[in-house]
């Protein structure tokens, strides 16, 4: 559905999404769809906002194992 909309019109440069941590979309691979469907339209710019401020008060083993996780998928 999203596909289609963007190729009704103009594609855009940059494309943002925001992650919402449900475990079933992350199962699913939904980011990484978004990503290569993004890639595959030659969107220039995508932004993923995938940590909030709040997020970032949790344990340092846990935030860098976060992190770990985005270098390796993205």
């Amino acid at each position: 559905l999203c596909l289609d909309a963007l190729l009704l019109g103009p594609m855009p440069r940059h494309v943002a999404f925001i992650m919402d941590g449900n475990r079933r979309y992350a199962r699913k691979s939904l980011a990484m769809d978004i990503i290569l469907c993004c890639i595959h339209l030659k969107i220039k710019v995508i932004t993923v906002y995938a940590l909030s401020s709040e997020n970032m008060n949790r344990p340092k083993a846990e935030i860098e194992g976060l992190l770990s996780l985005f270098r390796e998928k993205l």
